[in-house]
């Protein structure tokens, strides 16, 4: 089961009342930003998922996660290029770790570029010793322990700070910012892909798409979708609408109704 991310705008209590009648518990979502490794490691969260019966759609965020279940079971999530309708049954308890970006070859010690569109166990990626412990520790909320873990593996600091580059600044020209980190255009594109997973216009276009469904989220239904694709930078609503649907497999209209309504 993967984070549905799209329930962090979602808080403690109950949603609104299913078709019998009664009402069901809403998913809860927390995140910890204050960590020990902030150059390996974005944030911590945790997510209560009551008993239900659904698909749920997951969106791309260029993120990577390590994630243990209530359960046991501990598997790591890898950025996507596209959306995942998740069936969810059952209740849930997840705990995790959210991978800063760019430090993802650096976490796993694979290519990011292998772990795109992928979910890998634990035991898939790292010796059976460590994927013990860090499923232990992540279950725990153990930062000492991730962090001694992780002890030997540092980030790119150029790499980090083009990542942010990307993610701020969406529109801005991939071979500038290449130039203004020391490298060229294309051993930075070669870089990204190996240490984050996706090339810097994807992670652009990702970018570019989150803001809007911030927008979105901000505005409720007082704002045209023309109005909000030019504030996130599209060139027009034509632009927005391809990649929305490239994305999250719906046009935009549609996913706002479909995240207005609580799925």
């Amino acid at each position: 089961m993967m984070l549905d991310r799209e329930s962090k705008t979602m808080v403690a209590g109950f949603s609104r009342p299913a078709p019998d009648g009664h009402d069901r518990p809403a998913p809860t979502y927390r995140e910890h930003t204050e960590v020990a490794r902030p150059d390996l490691i974005r944030c911590w969260w945790t997510h209560r998922l009551p008993p239900h019966s659904g698909a749920s759609r997951i969106l791309p965020d260029n993120c990577a996660d390590l994630i243990v279940r209530d359960d046991g079971a501990a598997w790591l999530v890898g950025p996507a290029t596209g959306p995942d309708l998740f069936e969810l049954e059952g209740r849930f308890n997840l705990r995790a770790i959210r991978i800063n970006p760019a430090a993802l070859a650096t976490v796993t010690r694979l290519d990011a570029d292998e772990l795109v569109d992928q979910r890998l166990g634990f035991g898939e990626i790292f010796t059976p010793s460590v994927a013990r412990a860090l499923t232990d520790a992540v279950w725990a909320v153990d930062e000492h322990t991730v962090r001694r873990i992780f002890a030997d593996r540092e980030a790119i600091p150029s790499l980090a700070e083009g990542f942010r580059m990307l993610e701020c600044h969406p529109g801005q020209d991939i071979n500038r910012i290449a130039e203004r980190l020391g490298h060229s255009p294309r051993n930075f594109r070669r870089l990204m892909k190996r240490n984050a997973g996706l090339g810097p216009k994807t992670i652009q276009r990702v970018s570019r798409f989150r803001s809007f469904l911030d927008a979105a989220e901000r505005a409720g239904d007082v704002a045209s979708l023309a109005g909000l694709a030019f504030a996130a930078g599209y060139v027009d609503q034509a632009h927005l609408t391809r990649d929305s649907t490239a994305l999250s497999g719906l046009p935009p209209r549609a996913l706002l109704v479909e995240r207005s309504s609580g799925r």
